[in-house]
């Protein structure tokens, strides 16, 4: 994979590479899965839509970890304040948040899987 281009798409290639105790191969299979199955995204984008907030913190909440597992610094970072307005007690006072920062997660997430397909070309 090519390592500047999952920089540029937000992917710290190294530091994602040594939490998988430098297993290159399982690192970037994990990457490539995650590129390949956009559920997440998917069940983001249509509760968003219906303003279904606990469907949306289901997904943000999963696209969080994931993201954090693999050092995609700029889509953890935006899912971790995602899901802070999102969480049950806090998403009525908050969607004003929501929706601010919900199109910076979606744009992070797509940025994500284009890098990682570009990488692997």
């Amino acid at each position: 994979m090519n390592t500047a281009v999952l920089m540029e798409h937000g992917i710290d290639y190294e530091k994602g590479l040594a939490r998988f105790a430098g297993d290159q191969e399982i690192y970037e299979m994990v990457l490539l899965n995650f590129a390949e199955d956009d559920h997440c995204l998917i069940e983001a984008r249509t509760a968003f839509s219906e303003k279904d907030y606990e469907m949306l913190f289901n997904a943000v909440h999963e696209t969080k970890g994931a993201s954090g597992n693999c050092d995609m610094t700029e889509l953890f970072a935006i899912s971790s304040e995602l899901c802070e307005y999102v969480r049950e007690d806090n998403f009525k006072s908050n969607e004003e948040n929501i929706e601010r920062a919900y199109p910076i997660f979606e744009k992070a997430y797509i940025k994500v899987i284009e890098g990682i397909k570009k990488a692997a070309q």
